[in-house]
């Protein structure tokens, strides 16, 4: 039964999660939160809490698994990146002619018609395409709109078989990197619980990641929450690939597995977790920081150009390892184009 708490309707699956997590902290530190230790921002404060999916549920076919985590701090990522993160999957599962006849869509991705490489302006005319532009119909489309190009019909039929394209561009990397990595600390945090936030490696995360940005960035707007975001994770950069080809992974919160990548002393030094998005799948760098050495070459993998890594496969089932006795290269780009330009002024 949902509960009522200062006019605050909590909903019974939030409280029965919930519970199970007092359980939990109370096994891993001796003692009971007295409302909800965040594993973000490390504390225990009362405050409103939610339902927060480990993948963004705009996200179709992707897992609809979720934590309970601070409205507070939920709202902030969702707003500030993934709101963005989540246009990825319109990239894949709608055609560019569709994007440029849908007004809402075309803005957002600076949909452009190009005829041999220059720019030809279009518009939406809710009254109509005057008589001076032409009106096109792309793909058999039906728009809500009526579409157009800003060009004379009588010019238009002249070049109507030159070289045409539709250019499109959105640039979501900032917004990426940002979500897959609170994504990846979710998972951890939902598969392994407050054993997870005991360790060094999410308070790295949680704490001075994630919850020291939003602490900066709260109360800003968007632009300047952005700004902010593309100076404070660039040291990050290298924790994130967008894409795994070849790969069957469900991502980790669905089917337990992920990568260790093993040092050439044979130490364990970082996990790599794995988040489906619709049909794409990235991956997430996370440090092992349970021993000094695990922490100098994570942070010095962070800052280096080596590409090449050693990992170990590794499933976790019934609170229990399995990790495989063989390993295997993996190369982790570190060139090419992986990061956002810095936002003009």
């Amino acid at each position: 039964m949902d509960k009522v708490t200062e006019g605050i309707v909590i909903p019974e699956s939030i409280i029965a999660k919930s519970e199970r997590l007092q359980a939990d902290y109370t096994a891993v530190y001796g003692r009971s939160f007295a409302h909800f230790y965040c594993p973000a921002l490390f504390r225990d404060e009362e405050t409103e809490l939610c339902k927060a999916h480990i993948i963004n549920e705009a996200f179709p076919d992707s897992s609809r698994a979720w934590t309970v985590q601070r409205k507070d701090i939920d709202n902030f990522y969702g707003w500030a990146f993934e709101s963005d993160f989540v246009d990825l999957h319109k990239f894949t599962d709608i055609s560019p002619a569709q994007i440029l006849t849908d007004k809402r869509y075309s803005k957002k991705f600076n949909a452009t018609v190009l005829k041999n490489n220059e720019p030809v302006d279009h518009l939406f005319a809710p009254q109509g395409v005057p008589q001076q532009f032409t009106e096109v119909q792309l793909e058999n489309i039906e728009t809500s709109t009526p579409f157009g190009l800003k060009i004379h019909p009588n010019e238009f039929m002249s070049v109507k078989d030159q070289h045409w394209e539709i250019e499109i561009y959105r640039d979501i990397r900032l917004a990426m990197i940002v979500s897959a990595i609170k994504a990846a600390h979710l998972t951890l945090f939902e598969m392994l619980g407050y054993r997870y936030v005991k360790r060094g490696a999410a308070y790295f995360i949680g704490r001075q990641i994630l919850g020291e940005f939003y602490l900066q960035n709260v109360n800003k707007s968007k632009a300047d929450v952005l700004k902010a975001a593309h100076t404070y994770f660039l040291p990050y950069v290298h924790m994130v690939r967008p894409l795994i080809s070849g790969t069957d992974s469900k991502g980790t919160i669905s089917d337990n597995n992920l990568y260790i990548c093993m040092g050439s002393s044979g130490l364990p030094w970082a996990m790599i977790v794995f988040i489906k998005t619709s049909s794409l799948v990235h991956s997430v760098m996370i440090p092992i920081f349970d021993d000094p050495e695990q922490v100098v070459t994570f942070m010095d993998f962070l800052k280096n150009d080596h590409s090449n890594v050693q990992v170990a496969s590794c499933h976790f089932e019934r609170n229990q390892w399995e990790l495989s006795k063989d390993t295997k290269p993996l190369i982790w780009p570190k060139e090419g184009v992986l990061y956002p330009p810095y936002p003009s002024e």
